[in-house]
């Protein structure tokens, strides 16, 4: 008898936050008290509502699965990043943004009997529109005793100084085909045609906004062996495609509309192993990623400019494995090396070829420790460390990150979901981003120890 069935999902996220709005610091003020902010008045608020319903489709041989999306966003925000001191004195934004998103994907897979085929086909198609008004401000600040920033105090909001209405349409296809040839190999082929669009309409007439389409095929490829039962080892070559955004083409105070997108070819071989009586899975893989055209901001505050600078290399190592010593217990860990560099990069007075690139350490280590005492109840201890890292193109100044430990908990019971987490256990004073301003290091602080904690609930028939 043929087997059709279907079921719904469904699931509503509700979001709504006020925060005040960090930004770097200067080292001095890191070292002496590094939750200091300039600022007392950046905020950013946000309310969200975030509904998805799911239709799975079940039939011999395949199943199809459809997904509708839909996101409604209100923020507002003063952000950090465009207050500074000019010839004007102290200036600054206020803005407003109301965006709405309709997503849709599709995926149909379906498996055959010749050669233990299975092929999968879908669409994923994305439609946006965000209306943003921004105000400047008059800014007030003081200094401290040396006559530098100490603090942006108060602000005066002016006049509207833009107003963006942006329309984003985004549809991707895509083809997978694997098969299995002869016993123990199975192969892979497929591609994916992005297509993305941007409308973007200057309701003030003041200098910005536009049209801009961007559209590749990008195709990919793999193998997997058996080696044994319990080990395996895989192949793969892929490319990659991200077209600019909507703030670096046509929006924002940088923007450059003859920005190409960047592209990447990506390879990597790799090994998987289960052993210890499946109590232990490790995964290995070297990657080799080569991207053109990356996108990157040069220039100061108010004369910036994104553009398409050069080729990056990334080369690396990454394992993961697990490990379940007991039936509570389990084990978990991550490793990378990673060698990120510039390849071909200069910004017009400095060649930077050949360098690191900013903010990327060669060595990561993670593990956790999960504990699972209840049905439904898992307790997490997780560690985090990173080796010293270039803050600058000209890898001139490094930052060590101290490591950091966390705690999270979450409980499942029924279609609801309890979770709390705990960051930042030992209150380590560490920066999440280190930059470069004016060849002095510039330090985001990173969050001192802080609990956040939330519930969800799934409705399904």
């Amino acid at each position: 008898m043929p087997y059709n069935a279907g079921i719904f999902s469904f699931k509503f996220d509700y979001t709504k936050y006020s925060r005040n709005a960090g930004d770097t610091i200067s080292e001095d003020f890191f070292k002496n008290d590094w939750q200091h902010s300039y600022h007392t008045f950046a905020y950013s608020k946000l309310t969200r509502i975030a509904p998805a319903l799911v239709y799975t489709h079940f039939m011999d041989s395949a199943e199809l699965k459809a997904t509708l999306l839909m996101r409604d966003s209100d923020q507002e925000l003063i952000p950090t990043y465009r207050l500074g001191i000019g010839r004007r004195g102290a200036t600054g934004v206020s803005s407003e943004i109301d965006s709405q998103d309709f997503d849709l994907q599709l995926i149909y897979n379906r498996d055959f009997s010749w050669k233990k085929a299975q092929l999968i086909f879908g669409v994923d198609t994305e439609r946006g529109n965000t209306e943003t008004d921004t105000y400047d401000l008059a800014v007030s600040y003081t200094t401290n005793d040396n006559g530098d920033l100490f603090e942006y105090t108060d602000y005066t909001v002016g006049d509207l100084s833009k107003s963006l209405d942006v329309t984003t349409e985004m549809w991707a296809p895509y083809l997978q085909f694997a098969m299995v040839p002869m016993e123990s190999l199975r192969l892979n082929i497929g591609g994916r045609y992005d297509s993305t669009s941007y409308d973007a309409d200057d309701q003030l007439d003041s200098g910005f906004g536009g049209k801009k389409d961007f559209s590749r095929f990008t195709p990919k490829i793999g193998a997997t062996y058996d080696i044994t039962p319990l080990l395996n080892t895989y192949a793969s070559y892929s490319e990659g495609f991200v077209a600019p955004s909507a703030g670096q083409l046509l929006t924002s105070s940088a923007a450059n509309p003859d920005l190409d997108a960047e592209k990447a070819e990506n390879y990597e071989i790799g090994l998987r192993s289960i052993f210890w009586k499946k109590k232990v899975n490790m995964e290995m893989s070297l990657y080799s990623m080569d991207i053109t055209d990356k996108i990157l901001q040069q220039g100061s505050w108010g004369n910036a400019e994104y553009l398409n600078v050069g080729e990056t290399s990334h080369r690396g190592l990454e394992t993961t494995g697990s490990i379940d010593p007991i039936d509570l217990v389990t084990i978990s860990f991550a490793y990378t090396y990673a060698e990120n560099k510039f390849e071909s990069y200069s910004d017009g007075t400095n060649d930077y070829s050949g360098n690191w690139a900013p903010r990327s350490p060669k060595h990561r280590f993670n593990t956790r420790i999960g504990i699972h005492p209840l049905e439904g109840l898992t307790v997490e201890l997780e560690m985090d460390a990173v080796s010293s890292q270039y803050h600058d193109e000209a890898n001139l100044f490094q930052y060590s990150r101290p490591t950091l430990f966390n705690l999270r908990t979450t409980y499942d019971w029924k279609q609801w979901s309890f979770w709390a987490h705990f960051k930042n256990l030992t209150d380590r004073e560490y920066a999440t981003y280190v930059s470069t301003d004016d060849d002095e290091p510039a330090f985001y602080s990173g969050t001192p120890f802080s609990v956040f904690a939330g519930v969800s609930y799934k409705w399904s028939k």
